[in-house]
C-alpha cells in the first residue's frame, strides 16, 4: 500500500505513538519494567520518520542496540550502577 506524501508524517507519528504506548504499557504491567527505554523512543523516531536514511536500516539499528547492550552490561558488571557509569556507558555508545 502506497501512502501519499501528505499523509506520511501523520501515519509515521501514529505508528510511533502506538509502539511507544505499547512499550510503556509493558513497562508498567510486567514485573521487570524495563521495556520502555530512551533508545526505543529514539529508534521509533528514526524508523518511522527517517526510514529512508542509511542509519535507519535494520542492520544499523540492530547492531547499534547490541553494542549499547554490551557496553551497558559491561559497565554495570564491573563498575556498578551510578550516574557516572550510566553517563559513561551512554557516551561510549553514542560515539
Amino acid at each position: 500500500m502506497k501512502i501519499s506524501k501528505k499523509l506520511e508524517p501523520v501515519v509515521a507519528g501514529l505508528c510511533a505513538a502506538i509502539i511507544i504506548g505499547a512499550l510503556g504499557f509493558l513497562s508498567f504491567e510486567t514485573s521487570t519494567g524495563y521495556w520502555l527505554m530512551i533508545s526505543f523512543g529514539a529508534t521509533a523516531l528514526i524508523v518511522f520518520v527517517l526510514h529512508d536514511r542509511e542509519f535507519a536500516q535494520p542492520g544499523n539499528i540492530f547492531f547499534g542496540h547490541l553494542l549499547g547492550i554490551i557496553i551497558g552490561i559491561f559497565f554495570n558488571h564491573f563498575f556498578g550502577m551510578s550516574f557516572i557509569t550510566l553517563g559513561l556507558s551512554v557516551g561510549l555508545t553514542v560515539t
